[in-house]
């Protein structure tokens, strides 16, 4: 009985010598106990850990050999067909690892299986998703993602999400896969690649609008991996949110509306309200104050004592038309209508500095400009309640209030010597530091504007307040 002189090879050159010897062993005896030696060799392959590729390789190879020299006459006593002995030996040696390739193949056949329901399942996602390379390029996209650009998942591939979605080679700002890709970049060493210290890269998410589908996004980036420095993918969900943002941008709108048409409301009372004061009690007192004036002419001079009393009358009448003038106009000057806003807060300022003390210096920058009614309204009441909160509140002595007005917006600087406060506390009460509507209000008001109002100030240093509105 026949055996190779390599009887237990243990590189990969000595296996395939070892086989060839078995080849050419069984051709030049047709001995079956070849074929039982090739069956074990194969065995032997198999438990050394050397892949079906390799064995299905070396076993073509050898056969390639050994019909060259069966061709050239190196091996003569071949006494039969040498095709039925290939055959036959490729057969037995196939046995060894039959099992293993049975299993192999039921294992593939479940992956591929897994693959198909997963890729099934990826596809029938509505979120636009994508998994991203570590240089931020596309490797896979779902159905929903290509849909919403249009494109075969050929044309996404390879391509970074802000050239697909902005047409630009770098990413926009706040972008969560350039936030990844840059902590990843910062925290790791390229050359060493040893971790800074720090907790483990977690999700990242914004939203966003994309101009080039017209929708707003929720856009979370999940490194996917084991922990690595470099995780294995980036996993993108895209979940549209654009009728949830047009519900609230109505709703929004609304509230706006509702407001404007309540402060228009409150105006036009007011109005009517300082108009019926003016008409009515002021021509009332005016002539009252005229019919006393004329019985003191009446009196003779012996009546000094009711003469006296009656020009006390007269002043206190005096008095109250004043302050009914005044009351007048705070509830609506009408010169709001006629001059606009800055010149009756020049007019306001001027009168409230004269009644309170309070230096209050105004300076105005910018070309004139037209403002709605309902931002002029707004803007007043604003004015108004900020230089209260300094007179009631701030223990100032100096304001400059400063009207600045570039092109496309309207903005309003006010600065006080005051002792200022802290404001993110003051805010957090919901009142700031004013016992009436205080800033929430204000802050309410600017924003139905579509403005900014910010607040600085820091206790024993003053209060900066600025207010910007766009005009439309």
């Amino acid at each position: 009985m026949g055996k190779s002189k390599i009887q237990n090879p243990k590189s990969k050159i000595q296996y395939i010598s070892a086989y060839e010897e078995i080849l050419e062993g069984y051709l030049r005896t047709g001995e079956e106990a070849f074929l039982l030696e090739s069956y074990e060799l194969g065995k032997k392959m198999l438990k050394k850990g050397l892949s079906t590729k390799f064995i299905a390789d070396m076993h073509f190879r050898s056969l390639e050999k050994v019909k060259r020299k069966i061709v050239l006459g190196e091996i003569r006593d071949a006494g039969h067909n040498p095709a039925i002995p290939f055959l036959e030996l490729t057969m037995a040696f196939g046995l060894a690892f039959r099992d293993q390739l049975g299993a192999l193949l039921r294992f593939t056949e479940i992956v591929e299986a897994g693959k198909r329901q997963w890729e099934k399942t990826f596809d029938a996602i509505s979120d636009a998703i994508s998994l991203h390379d570590s240089q931020g390029f596309v490797i896979r996209a779902n159905k929903a993602f290509c849909d919403l650009l249009g494109k075969t998942f050929k044309e996404v591939l390879g391509q970074s999400p802000w050239h697909l979605f902005y047409d630009r080679n770098s990413p926009p700002d706040g972008c969560p896969l350039a936030k990844c890709l840059s902590y990843l970049k910062n925290r790791a060493n390229p050359l060493t690649g040893q971790r800074a210290n720090g907790p483990n890269l977690q999700p990242v998410s914004c939203e966003t609008y994309i101009p080039k589908v017209d929708s707003y996004f929720i856009v979370t980036v999940t490194p996917v991996g084991d922990g690595a420095i470099t995780p294995l993918f980036f996993l993108r969900t895209m979940k549209d949110i654009t009728k949830r943002k047009k519900r609230e941008k109505e709703e929004k709108e609304f509230q706006q509306k509702i407001r404007k048409e309540v402060a228009l409301a409150e105006e036009r009372e007011q109005r009517r309200i300082a108009q019926d004061i003016h008409d009515n009690l002021g021509h009332t007192l005016i002539i009252a104050k005229r019919k006393i004036q004329k019985l003191d002419d009446n009196l003779t001079t012996d009546s000094g004592t009711s003469g006296a009393e009656l020009k006390k009358i007269a002043n206190l009448l005096d008095q109250t038309i004043s302050q009914t003038r005044t009351l007048t106009f705070d509830l609506y000057p009408p010169m709001l209508d006629d001059l606009g806003l800055i010149p009756t807060i020049e007019w306001y300022t001027e009168g409230f500095a004269s009644k309170t003390g309070l230096k209050i210096d105004v300076i105005k920058t910018g070309k004139s400009q037209t403002l709605s009614k309902p931002t002029s309204i707004y803007l007043l009441r604003a004015v108004k309640e900020l230089l209260n909160n300094i007179l009631k509140h701030a223990e100032a002595h100096e304001v400059m209030l400063a009207i600045h007005r570039p092109e496309s917006t309207f903005r309003i600087v006010i600065d006080d010597d005051g002792k200022g406060f802290n404001v993110e506390k003051s805010l957090k009460t919901a009142r700031g530091y004013t016992g009436g509507i205080g800033f929430v209000n204000i802050r309410q008001w600017i924003s139905d504007m579509d403005g900014r109002f910010l607040v600085e100030s820091t206790p024993g240093q003053g209060t900066r307040v600025m207010i910007e509105v766009p005009i439309r």
